[in-house]
This record gives C-alpha cells, structure tokens and sequence, in this order.
C-alpha cells in the first residue's frame, strides 16, 4: 500500500483549549463519566455513549488511554460552546448531537454530584444542537475515492494500520454491524468457500459471500493473526479489540482522510447500497445484512436520485 499523501498527511486542527482536564481517575462512583455510560440499559447504548466521550475527549487532545483521567466536571459553558462548534466543522448534525448530548449526560451527573451550581448546569443545557430535517435519512453510503482514501489513511508497516485496514475491508465486503465486527473469530472466514460466518442479532448466524479482491485480503490476514480473534489488541493476542475502540479506530481514520460527516454505520450502507446497485434485488440485500424486515433494508440503500431517475429513463414500453 502507497504511503498516505501529502493531503491525507495534514496537520489536524489544534486541540480545543479547556482548563486542566487531567486528574487521577475517580472512583466509579464519583465518576460522572462512568455513571453517564454504566446507566445506560442496553449493551450497545453503553458502547456508544463511550464511544462519543473517546470522540468528544480527542477534541481536546485527549486520547482513549488517557479518557479515565479527563475532568469532565471541569467544563463550562464556553468549553460545550466550542465542542459544539467543532463537532459542526467535522460532523454530520446527527453525529454531532449525539456527541453533544453524550457530554451533557455526562455534566448531569456531574451536577448531580454536585461538581457543578445550579447556575452552571443550567448554562450547560442552554447549549443547543443542531437543527434535523426529519425528512432526510440518516447516514450516507461512501463513493469509491472515500473509501480509498479511509484505506490510505492506515498506518503503514505497522500492525495497528494493518489490522485498521482490514476492519475497513471485512465492513465494506461484508457489512456487519459494529458489535458483529468486534467479536468475528478468524475460523469464522471459510477460505476454501470464501464465504464469512456473521454471527448477529439474537445468535442468529448468516453467511456472507466475499468478493474475491476482499477475500484474498482476508485470507492473507487470517493466515498473518493465525488462530483467535479477527481483530486482536496485538499480533498474536487472544483479546479481541473492544467495540468502542474499534469504533474509535474508524472515526480516527474519517478525520485523517479528511471525510466529512463520516460514521462508521455508512461502512455499512455502503454495502448494502451496493449490492442492490450490483443486483437490484432487494431480498438478497436483506438476507445479506441480516435485517429482519425488509422495510430496515430500503432504508440503507443510499443510491442517488439522480441514479434512480437515469434506470427510470432507460424504460422503453413502444
């Protein structure tokens, strides 16, 4: 793989400026942070409200490792001011006020310890996101030159940027959610038949054909990691890359190749628009990503108007 270019290679903005955000890590109980996510009730809720803490955090220079010791309890109204104002230079709406609504949680149960006033908390909330078209679909489906620039945006001659590339790879061939990504096993890919085992929602387990330049990446990767999980902490770990981080992972490489409004879930409509733009056959698109429904299938096809206008055009009846 080419090394990244000169464009892929730009200095990030600078972090946003905060009062001092490091402190020893708090315990559980005194952790706004680890309330906010811990209560959530669903696995899934909790993966991404962290996952938006990590997104939220990195704006101020913080990385992953260093998340336990971020002072959320130290932000004000100006710091929300400016995370919001950054979240809308390098987000969707959506994405960024799920962000921004993640750290609001988060100064609730600050000001419910009592780490912020009345006053403080209620200038917090003032903060607003931005405004949805409800009639708008959430999310998009990447073009090609988007995807390479994800792929060119790995590290190279590193196991880190290899194993980043693969994720990219087995979601944009296979299209699993998130949390189906983070627990493949490497026997779960079948080279002989070249088909990937996807183990989904309600144990239920769909096989998924792969094209032939994703199989042969995949293969070779298996082969590299040997036995264990599809995405290890490090060569040869048997720990499997948490969700949150692999999230992490993706919306890092947005940000380095400098896509705008990039979610790792568009991976995945990416996939699906992609075969029924291949196809044309709605069923097998359903049966591909294990939707229950079909109507959740119509949803993730993200071809253009314009596309669908051209087929239209192409109809001759005399």
């Amino acid at each position: 793989m080419a090394p990244p270019t000169t464009a892929l290679a730009s200095v990030p903005p600078a972090p946003l400026a905060a009062p001092a955000l490091h402190r020893e890590p708090l315990p559980p109980d005194k952790n706004p942070a680890v309330l906010y996510y811990m209560g959530r009730r669903l696995p899934s809720s909790k993966t991404t409200a962290r996952a938006s803490l990590e997104a939220a955090a990195k704006l101020w220079g913080i990385g992953a490792a260093d998340v336990p010791r971020f002072a959320w309890e130290r932000l004000r109204y100006p710091q929300i001011t400016a995370l919001r104002d950054r979240l809308t230079q390098e987000f969707s709406p959506r994405t960024t006020n799920r962000i921004l609504g993640a750290v609001r949680g988060v100064l609730h149960e600050a000001w419910r310890l009592e780490f912020l006033s009345d006053r403080e908390w209620a200038m917090v909330r003032e903060v607003a996101g931005l405004p949805i078209d409800e009639d708008e679909e959430s999310g998009r489906a990447l073009d090609v030159s988007e995807i390479q620039k994800l792929l060119l945006a790995c590290e190279t001659n590193t196991f880190r940027g290899e194993r980043d590339r693969m994720i990219v790879t087995v979601a944009i061939y296979a299209g699993p959610r998130r949390f189906e990504l983070a627990k493949m096993q490497n026997e779960d890919f079948d080279q002989k038949t070249q088909k990937l085992r996807i183990k989904g929602k309600g144990d239920k387990t769909r096989f998924v054909p792969i094209a032939p330049i994703g199989a042969v990446r995949l293969g070779a990767w298996c082969r590299t990691i040997g036995p264990g999980p599809m995405f290890p902490k490090s060569l040869g770990s048997t720990i499997p890359l948490a969700e949150v981080t692999l999230v992490s992972r993706l919306l890092r490489l947005g940000r380095v190749a400098g896509i705008k409004h990039f979610s790792p879930h568009d991976l995945r409509r990416t996939f699906v628009t992609s075969i029924v733009r291949q196809t044309g056959d709605l069923h097998f698109a359903q049966g591909l990503a294990g939707h229950k429904r079909i109507d959740t299938t119509k949803k993730y096809d993200r071809r253009s108007q314009e596309e669908l206008h051209a087929k239209v055009k192409g109809l001759v009846f005399e």
